[in-house]
């Protein structure tokens, strides 16, 4: 998910009834209430999703039933993974303390000082997930849950993407690491097996193990795609360890946006190609995409990492040759300052969301003159300029969208219910 979890909310939506009936042999703990993923395959023009659940490894049979008005019960199949990591036992580090998200400079690493080295016991799951086939084209999941499912998610799909803390780890160092994988699921559309794939480690039988519990998951997570009512969805991985400019990863991604009918078209990842933090501002490489989503039609970017929220006026961009090596990506902006989503609503190019105050520690940037003068000074009008048009650092947030095929509306929340931003965008 996106840090800040963006959420997309379609205009036409059709109300599924669940019924999830258990009957284990034995008392088993439930360690992850149910709740809805999408499927890894939907037939056209229908839709698909599963349900999924995490219990102990007490055995125990489960079994699934849905339904829908004017159609009979269904019995939904239920597959059972197991997930056993090893322990963990690490080698004493001396603390160091983070870096501070301010002026002085980049901040590539927000991870907290080291904890004192900790023994974490060895891990046992059973995962299951039961496929509801047959539904209804953009079916949203209302269901119900004899075992009560998770508050949230046990009615709304959510769509996960990988993030800096999820995959910049090794299973050789962690045996528990990559457990999004595990536990999230995604549709099965990306580019394949390849070297812009999470690395697994050199140990091959506890890769082939990782494999086998992630199943379906490993590699589609980190590059996928999926239709949600009037929109397309394209979901990139651009963690360090992908060269998002490589080949393979451009004609997937230009075959999947040309093949899309759908009036709007997003782009989903992690780290955000424009912002004005001086955190993690050196990480630019999604900015070689921009032409190439631009010339397809993407309407919004959205991104986390950046804990606060920013969104950028509409813009476009052509990237400057670079030396090999060069870290940042420098070129020629082109902003549209006389789109403001009230009596303008037609943008001329593509707006970046940053929706990073999900509730990590704020990163309480400077804003507005201050910002500028520093942002200006340190990377020179070719690599920064004031494309940041709203910048909230002080509170935690997170982003809200309706979505109809004509009228797109993005408010951003903070944590007290307060709308901190508010635009809408038209076809």
């Amino acid at each position: 998910m996106i840090n800040g979890s963006t959420k997309l909310v379609r205009g036409l939506m059709l109300a599924i009834a669940l019924a999830a009936l258990a009957a284990p042999a034995r008392a088993q703990t439930l360690l992850a209430k149910p709740y809805v993923q999408p499927a890894p395959a939907a037939p056209a023009p229908g839709d698909a999703k599963l349900i999924a659940w995490v219990t102990d490894q007490t055995p125990g049979e489960f079994a699934v039933e849905y339904e829908w008005p004017g159609q009979v019960a269904r019995a939904a199949p239920v597959r059972r993974v197991a997930i056993d990591l090893p322990e963990y036992r690490p080698e004493p580090k001396k603390a160091v303390a983070p870096a501070a998200a301010d002026t002085k400079g980049d901040d590539d690493d927000d991870h907290e000082p080291a904890p004192p080295p900790t023994v974490t016991p060895a891990q046992h799951y059973f995962k299951y997930t039961a496929a509801l086939d047959g539904l209804p084209p953009d079916a949203a999941v209302t269901y119900r849950v004899r075992l009560a499912g998770a508050p949230l998610m046990a009615t709304i799909p959510f769509h996960a993407l990988l993030g800096n803390h999820d995959v910049d780890t090794s299973l050789n160092v962690f045996p528990d690491a990559l457990g999004i994988y595990y536990f999230f699921h995604a549709p099965v559309n990306g580019p394949g097996p390849g070297k812009w794939n999470t690395p697994t480690g050199r140990d091959k039988a506890q890769a082939a193990a990782f494999r086998a519990a992630a199943g379906d998951s490993y590699p589609a997570l980190a590059f996928h795609s999926f239709d949600n009512g009037p929109a397309h969805f394209l979901v990139l991985d651009n963690s360090g360890y992908v060269k998002l400019d490589a080949p393979e990863i451009l004609r997937w991604i230009e075959a999947d946006l040309t093949a899309s009918q759908t009036r709007w078209k997003f782009v989903c990842l992690h780290a955000p190609a424009f912002h004005s933090s001086p955190a993690h501002y050196s990480e630019q490489k999604t900015r070689l995409l921009v032409p190439l989503l631009e010339k397809l039609g993407v309407d919004v970017v959205f991104a986390g990492h950046v804990h606060n929220y920013q969104r950028s006026h509409p813009l476009r961009f052509e990237p400057a040759p670079r030396k090999p090596g060069e870290k940042l990506v420098s070129g020629k902006f082109t902003l549209d300052t006389t789109f403001d989503g009230k009596a303008n609503t037609r943008p001329n190019g593509i707006v970046h969301i940053v929706s990073g105050g999900g509730g990590g520690t704020l990163y309480r940037d400077p804003t507005g003159d201050k910002a500028a003068k520093f942002m200006t000074e340190k990377y020179g009008p070719a690599n920064w300029v004031p494309y940041t048009a709203v910048h909230v650092a002080d509170r935690h947030s997170f982003v809200a969208c309706d979505l109809s095929p004509d009228r797109l509306v993005l408010r951003a929340i903070d944590a007290d219910g307060k709308v901190i931003d508010n635009i809408v965008i038209t076809k």
